[in-house]
């Protein structure tokens, strides 16, 4: 016996067209925008004290300062102290003795700090750093890679005095041993690059121009000058590839 099937076929009407969903007619979807809706920044991105959600991570060096420098100078994590030797005066003071030094282990913390503008981190910052590559000696040469990004974030500041700091930097730690000089060759393409900006408004050192560019372009010539110097035989060609303006005085 066969049986007949038990269901009425479900029968399907098209819809008029004018039943369709029209482009912006409907509802956005959560964290969606329109043209007339605000964006909401979402948690992550909100500011401090808005919602629970943290703020995002902060870097090293941020503008004008550097936060791992100051950190750890106010955790009393760095053998230094500021000393006054007489009023108005401020200086450095080592609290451990020079020899006794882990120059490895502090010199990319003071160099981090030469973005400093705020006293007494910048003070501390500059003198300690010149004092650590003074006492490093063959010790420098090992720390090099760990100094570049430092480095190229103050000489990629748009404030004069913290880009001559850096450069000054630059020529101690080339002319701090023979081997820190050609160490310095490899990073010359994330060093360099940013020290061409200055190269074109005169094509000579000591060549005026307004404001502080007579003291800053002869800086810069002065260290790639020294750079030249202490790189060995491939230093012109690696500093003339990015900065086609210099040229052996």
């Amino acid at each position: 016996m066969v049986l007949a099937p038990c269901f009425d076929p479900i029968r399907v009407s098209r819809p008029s067209p004018d039943q369709y969903l029209r482009k912006g007619g409907g509802q956005p979807l959560l964290g969606a925008t329109t043209r007339d809706t605000p964006a909401t920044p979402s948690p992550a991105l909100r500011g401090p004290g808005v919602g629970s959600a943290a703020p995002p991570p902060l870097r090293a060096s941020q503008g004008t300062h550097s936060l791992r420098f100051r950190r750890l100078y106010q955790r009393a994590d760095l053998p230094i102290a500021v000393e006054q030797d007489r009023p108005g005066r401020t200086g450095l003071r080592w609290t451990q003795p020079l020899d006794q030094l882990d120059v490895p282990a502090l010199l990319p913390i003071f160099v981090d700090g030469l973005i400093e503008e705020q006293e007494p981190y910048r003070m501390l910052a500059e003198a300690g750093t010149t004092a650590l590559i003074a006492r490093g000696g063959e010790a420098v040469p090992q720390c090099i890679p760990h100094l570049i990004v430092p480095l190229k974030a103050a000489l990629s500041s748009d404030r004069p005095r913290t880009v001559l700091r850096a450069l000054s930097t630059l020529r101690a730690l080339a002319l701090s041993s023979p081997a820190a000089g050609v160490a310095l060759l490899g990073y010359h393409r994330h060093l360099l690059p940013v020290l061409d900006r200055y190269m074109h408004h005169a094509r000579c050192p000591g060549a005026s121009i307004a404001g502080s560019g007579h003291e800053m372009q002869d800086a810069v010539w002065q260290t790639l000058g020294t750079l030249d110097a202490t790189a060995g035989r491939d230093a012109l060609r690696s500093i003339q590839y990015f900065i086609p303006v210099y040229h052996r005085i």
